[in-house]
């Protein structure tokens, strides 16, 4: 985002009437060295969690993933060179560097937030998903719970009058189990195939989020020189009308890159809250409700918090672009330069605080953290923490895919449900009573409509 303060700030970095004195300089190296490293090493480690622990291999994860190596990325080639660059008033780096330098903040920081809105409308997605799918397959599970009661009525009466007929469905069983095996493992093959499915189309967002970043901020690089005066250079954006195209320029990426974003996660968490927080579902099923709906909470304050803290960071740097753009004259107030670096600091701070997030909220990002600072004398990592990043290939069936591929969920939920009328097939009796049947399947079907086994969800938070 450094183009906007080049493009801005073409008077005063002309005249550099700005001199600060060394010991300002030094806290400020130091306060910019701190976001630098902690953002780099920070987002880094997130980096490898996600790549080398395959259970930490899903649709939310690998959007996290992507904002992880935008931070890092902002923060190794742009951070210190703009704190070089706008405590010094000179630029050292070339007119190759000046181009990248106007042109890659904008694309990362589009990456990071559209990565944030991807990750808000997949969750709103899969819950609308998964309430259409709890339905359906509540409504076939209450059709196939009554044939199957009468047909074991049949069965029992059958055995009663004559044992032949009933050796003869014992066979019927067998025959009608091995069906049901080889049923579960085409549903298997289904679950992978919706995985590979998932994975693609994640990939594929993530590619168009950086197509769109790369569009947005090609005018910062075709239009970036240096010019050379006589005591110093300069990096800026050359406009063809410097002053109306700088502020409309702003303005444009100000709506693309934080209004419209922070404006659709509003919405679809708002969305999300009220059907985490609006209700209880009653029935037997409700204890594993409870505990799957206590993760979805975390999870969802997780990413409000990382949102939040994003539009906290960013807000004063738009809003100094915007004032200084209204009102030119303030671009000569003394004290301009450290208003300006402090803006800047805090912008470039949003790149650090996403792992320190991850680490405090998600049980398996701080297994992460753990490993990777296991040389640490005074970190240990448990039995439990191992287990966190252990691959469970039950649970990475089911928690793996996201809600990118609808299919998959709709496969999950009526295999959870045909799992439930299995269990009533054999609690039914002979009387044929349906009441204890269908009460159990409600409580299940009703359960499933929030039932969301997603990524971020099958992790465990604390």
């Amino acid at each position: 985002m450094a183009a906007a303060n080049n493009g801005s700030n073409t008077t005063r970095t002309f005249t550099n009437q700005f001199v600060q004195p060394p010991w300002r300089i030094v806290l400020w190296s130091v306060a910019y060295s701190l976001v630098l490293a902690v953002a780099v090493f920070g987002n880094l480690i997130v980096i490898w969690i996600v790549l080398a622990h395959k259970r930490m291999r899903t649709v939310t994860n690998y959007f996290l993933l992507n904002l992880a190596f935008s931070d890092a990325s902002m923060a190794a080639f742009n951070t210190l060179i703009n704190f070089i660059y706008a405590a010094h008033g000179n630029w050292y780096f070339g007119e190759s560097y000046c181009k990248f330098h106007n042109f890659f903040p904008v694309t990362a920081v589009f990456s990071s937030i559209y990565s944030m809105s991807a990750i808000a409308v997949d969750r709103q997605a899969g819950r609308q998903a998964g309430r259409q799918a709890g339905r359906q397959a509540g409504r076939q599970a209450g059709r196939q719970a009554d044939r199957q009661t009468d047909r074991q009525t049949d069965r029992q009466t059958d055995r009663q009058t004559d044992q032949t007929d009933r050796t003869g469905q014992d066979r019927t069983g067998q025959d009608d189990r091995t069906g049901q095996d080889r049923t579960g493992q085409d549903r298997t093959g289904q679950d992978r195939t919706g995985q590979d499915r998932t994975a693609t189309a994640t990939k594929v967002v993530i590619v168009c989020i950086w197509a769109l970043a790369v569009v947005l901020a090609f005018p910062l690089c075709f239009y970036s020189t240096i010019r050379t005066l006589p005591r110093r250079t300069i990096c800026y954006v050359a406009w063809p009308r410097p002053s109306d195209d700088s502020f409309m320029y702003h303005i444009i990426v100000t709506v693309l890159v934080y209004v419209l974003p922070l404006v659709v996660m509003g919405i679809t968490y708002t969305i999300v809250g009220v059907t985490l927080w609006g209700g209880e579902i009653p029935g037997e099923a409700s204890d594993n409700y409870h505990s799957q709906l206590t993760a979805k909470r975390k999870v969802v304050k997780m990413m409000i918090i990382v949102v939040v803290t994003f539009a906290l960071c960013w807000l004063p740097y738009h809003v100094y672009f915007i004032v200084t753009g209204l009102n030119k004259a303030l671009m000569r107030w003394k004290s301009i330069q450290q208003v300006y670096l402090s803006v800047l600091w805090l912008a470039m701070s949003s790149t650090m605080y996403n792992p320190i997030i991850y680490c405090c909220l998600n049980s398996r990002f701080r297994a992460g953290f753990k490993r990777a600072f296991c040389w640490c004398p005074f970190v240990r990592v448990s039995s439990y923490d191992e287990q966190e990043l252990r691959n469970n290939n039950t649970r990475h069936r089911s928690g793996h895919q996201g809600s990118m591929c609808t299919l998959s969920r709709v496969n999950t939920r009526t295999n959870s449900i045909k799992k439930a009328v299995s269990s009533c097939r054999g609690n039914a009796g002979v009387n044929g009573d349906n009441n204890g049947n269908h009460g159990n399947l409600q409580a299940v079907a009703k359960s499933n409509l929030y039932s969301d086994p997603d990524d971020v969800a099958d992790n465990q938070f604390s």
